[in-house]
């Protein structure tokens, strides 16, 4: 129950910087396992952010938002010990379609993503 509380309080402050995990099931569904570290969710969440995914209305829709995945592009490469080249290149293809003055909002959310980060390991720790 305790993490389950927890993963609301940090999708709710996430989403602040992102998209509205209420309005957007899909990002609710990846949002607290990537946000736990776990490296599949963040690849996925991504690459969803990046070519969107699904249908508007349907469940686990996620609208395009290349700013969120050339974040989560960034937050792989800073945060995960799993990431190899191909998530540079990943990072290089999917950051080069940022307009240079979009880039400020990226690192916004790359700043917000590793905060949360932090704020949840500590969290999980205390709990063991």
């Amino acid at each position: 129950m305790k993490k389950l509380i927890l993963a609301t309080i940090v999708v709710a402050s996430f989403s602040s910087h992102a998209i509205s995990a209420e309005e957007y099931p899909g990002v609710l569904s990846l949002l607290p396992k990537a946000l736990a570290g776990d490296y599949i969710s963040q690849r996925n969440l991504a690459y969803s952010y990046m070519n969107g995914w699904g249908k508007e209305g349907a469940n686990g829709y996620i609208p395009k938002d290349p700013i969120s995945g050339c974040a989560w592009r960034k937050l792989i490469l800073l945060t995960n010990k799993n990431a190899d080249f191909g998530d540079a290149g990943n990072e290089s293809v999917d950051c080069s379609k940022i307009h240079p003055t979009d880039n400020a909002k990226v690192w916004e959310k790359v700043h917000a993503g590793i905060q949360l980060m932090s704020k949840l390991n500590d969290i999980n720790n205390k709990g063991h």
